[in-house]
């Protein structure tokens, strides 16, 4: 499925997940076999280095935005329940300037170079991705190329999930990973429950042809003119939400961009007027 394999030479997807799961799940996600020896049982010891070498790319990654995961939850959440899975090379292969700045125990076994935690949601073919990172956005070139699409799209079809669900916060680089499957039907835009209120929850398309678009053609021009959110102003965030609560049903058309000193994403332009 993908269409430039060559990308990723020197790169084989993982797979964390129990046994139970992993006979449920693709056994050739994107056309990719997932060697025996990068499938990680959770509740078995031998996979303790390989899940320590996941806690130290999320703090690599997250730790310098203060959103790095406790290791519990990385197990309670994720590895227990659903599943982890994305990029990883070898020990032996990972770039000396990496090494500087995540110390790996071992110069053996794999390393994973990319993350996506999913678990099912209580509708049938229905995932939900919470976490999406890559070496590539705390040390740009670390990972030619960026791998969150590519990790994003293994968990899509790893799942068979039809629709999958995303949340983020709207300042973070992963809505344009996400923005790859546009579009992305909102459904949230304001949550006051989460530790940072300026996170969107989003639903899209998860097939085969929604994961070979978004591979292909990560960044889609606009085919319609839309209505620019500045996901910055927490108020314009705050009325959206308000909308969304009335009954109107936005969908993000592509990836954010910079106008002028603002960041802004692409709404779908219908207006909404109030009953």
């Amino acid at each position: 499925m993908l269409s430039d394999a060559r990308a990723l030479e020197g790169l084989s997807p993982y797979l964390v997940a129990t046994p139970a799961l992993q006979a449920r799940l693709t056994e050739r996600p994107l056309g990719l076999a997932v060697p025996r020896g990068h499938c990680f049982d959770p509740t078995r010891r031998a996979s303790a280095p390989f899940l320590s070498r996941l806690e130290q790319l999320d703090q690599v990654v997250s730790g310098p935005l203060a959103m790095a995961m406790p290791r519990w939850a990385f197990y309670d959440c994720a590895e227990l329940p659903g599943l982890v899975c994305g990029f990883a090379s070898s020990a032996g292969s990972v770039p000396e300037r990496l090494r500087e700045v995540w110390p790996l125990e071992a110069r053996n076994g794999p390393v994973p170079l990319s993350m996506c935690m999913a678990v099912p949601m209580l509708q049938r073919d229905r995932w939900l991705a919470y976490v999406l990172c890559d070496l590539h956005e705390a040390l740009p070139g670390a990972t030619p190329p960026p791998l969150r699409i590519p990790s994003l799209a293994l968990a899509c079809d790893l799942t068979g999930a039809r629709r999958m669900q995303g949340v983020t916060q709207w300042s973070s680089s992963k809505l344009a990973a996400l923005a790859s499957f546009a579009p992305l039907s909102l459904r949230a835009a304001w949550v006051p429950a989460h530790s940072v209120p300026a996170t969107c929850v989003v639903e899209f398309d998860a097939g085969a042809a929604a994961i070979a678009d978004a591979l292909a053609a990560p960044q889609r021009e606009l085919a319609a003119r839309p209505r620019w959110l500045d996901v910055g102003d927490p108020s314009a965030l705050e009325m959206l939400q308000r909308e969304l609560e009335a009954g109107a049903e936005p969908s993000i058309l592509g990836a954010p961009r910079r106008r002028g000193g603002s960041r802004v994403v692409p709404l779908s332009p219908e207006a909404w007027e109030p009953a």
